[in-house]
């Protein structure tokens, strides 16, 4: 006879008695002819939250350093433990006409250590566009609420970098992953 005898799971014809798990617990085979036991879920890697920010505007610079070109591809993001990462992913559309142009995101105000940093192929003849995006897993180590910006810069102070060029809509997000 097979079924549930006390905390015990009995497998039909098998002759194999286990026991019942928990919550929180799966089922995890042995292997063939072996005990099957419960054992507790891994943790970790659960997606806690999403934030995402968007811009249509076209916006340039012609400035060699870094600069926050639209207050709109700012999001705000708060950790629910110190142990969470934030993926980040971008995508936009950038346009060049000679010299190359760079994108990174910077982390209250400071540049993420070897984050995005997209340096474009350098033309010297004619327009060119894009679709571009970079992904970045940060560890802020806070649950205070973090800001993330998106910043560019061009090689050339006398030629203009072009973020969302023809108005294409850019975007960030942030996903928290919990530790």
């Amino acid at each position: 006879m097979s079924g549930i005898i006390g905390s015990k799971l009995n497998i039909r014809g098998s002759g194999l008695v286990g026991s019942l798990g928990t919550d929180g617990q799966h089922l995890l085979s042995s292997g063939a002819g072996k005990t099957n036991v419960f054992e507790t879920a891994a943790a970790g890697g659960k997606l806690l939250q999403v934030v995402t920010a968007t811009d249509s505007t076209s916006r340039s610079t012609t400035s060699t350093s870094y600069v926050h070109v639209s207050s709109t591809l700012t999001l705000d993001i708060t950790p629910a433990t110190t142990s969470s990462r934030i993926f980040i992913t971008t995508s936009f559309s950038n346009n060049k006409n000679s010299g190359y142009m760079s994108l990174t995101v910077f982390r209250d105000g400071s540049a993420i250590s070897g984050a995005g940093n997209l340096a474009e192929p350098r033309f010297s003849d004619g327009d060119w566009q894009s679709m571009n995006g970079f992904n970045w897993l940060d560890s802020p180590a806070t649950t205070s609420s973090v800001e993330y910006r998106v910043y560019m810069k061009s090689s050339e102070g006398s030629n203009a970098s072009y973020l969302n060029y023809n108005s294409t809509t850019g975007t960030i997000t942030a996903f928290e992953i919990g530790a």
